[in-house]
């Protein structure tokens, strides 16, 4: 048979069944858009999880406390002793260690006058301003004081500016954290979220003095940032040598953010392929 049979052939059969054709064509093309589709989400969505977790960069080491060590069959002992602040003056020796920022986070009460909201409060040092890539909209930062005794400062985030003082200067304006007053002397620009949390109805406050707000005794987490010509393992080894050193035994996890995106890409990884499979089934 010729190609021309063929062809021949092929046009009969499809003038003489129009609506199956019509129907079958249809079938394809929406089969072939949901994969596309759904493949394109995947990746979206996977690309826009990557970049929120390096908005504040990719050499990060992050340092909490307790250590989970495993005893014969099924044992488990968790180990937890606190960070301290002085842990944190220690690490910032190290000569690969850019920032080190001791965080401690938690919600409160803030008051001007007869305006209050419960929000977030993070403890940090003056070293998040560029560590968090953190940018000014009117006044100055956290001062870099002595870490263990800073002044009662407090540095707002653009949300929670405008619902306190709308308009008003908020600039030398007294406000209350919880039980402690603070005196503003900034505002931050428009940052976004995090993880789904709000940078911008937070106030930020002195690590030490959060620690006694929130009547805690050791730091959340101490986030490192290191300088890019050293490699993350090597840092890493750095850090916990430093730290075992100082507390006489592994009580604390680091994660670095190497191994946290290489772990969440191949999440995001098998979610994409997953959706991708079901638009070809």
């Amino acid at each position: 048979m010729r190609l021309t049979d063929y062809l021949s052939w092929l046009y009969r059969a499809v003038n003489a069944q129009k609506r199956r054709t019509l129907l079958t064509i249809f079938g394809f093309s929406v089969g072939i858009s949901a994969v596309i589709l759904l493949n394109a989400i995947g990746e979206s969505l996977r690309q826009y999880i990557l970049q929120e977790f390096t908005q504040f960069g990719s050499h990060i080491i992050a340092v909490t406390p307790g250590k989970t060590e495993t005893f014969g069959v099924g044992g488990l002992l968790n180990t937890v002793r606190p960070l301290s602040l002085d842990d944190a003056i220690s690490l910032e020796r190290l000569p690969a260690a850019k920032y080190v920022v001791p965080v401690v986070m938690g919600t409160a009460q803030i008051k001007w006058y007869q305006r209050g909201r419960y929000t977030d409060v993070a403890g940090i040092t003056a070293s998040a301003l560029n560590a968090w890539q953190l940018t000014l909209a009117q006044g100055k930062f956290l001062p870099p004081d002595d870490i263990l005794t800073p002044r009662a400062f407090a540095v707002l985030g653009a949300t929670l500016k405008q619902e306190l003082f709308s308009n008003n200067n908020a600039i030398g304006e007294k406000i209350h954290v919880g039980s402690h007053s603070y005196r503003v002397i900034g505002v931050l620009k428009k940052k976004g979220e995090f993880i789904g949390v709000d940078l911008d109805d937070m106030v930020y406050i002195p690590t030490a003095k959060a620690l006694r707000l929130f009547n805690r005794n050791s730091v959340m987490e101490i986030d490192i940032f290191y300088h890019e010509n050293i490699a993350t393992a090597t840092f890493s080894q750095q850090v916990s040598q430093l730290l075992i050193a100082r507390h006489h035994s592994e009580d604390f996890t680091l994660v670095s953010q190497d191994d946290m995106l290489k772990s969440l890409d191949d999440i995001l990884r098998f979610v994409k392929y997953a959706a991708a499979g079901l638009g070809i089934i």
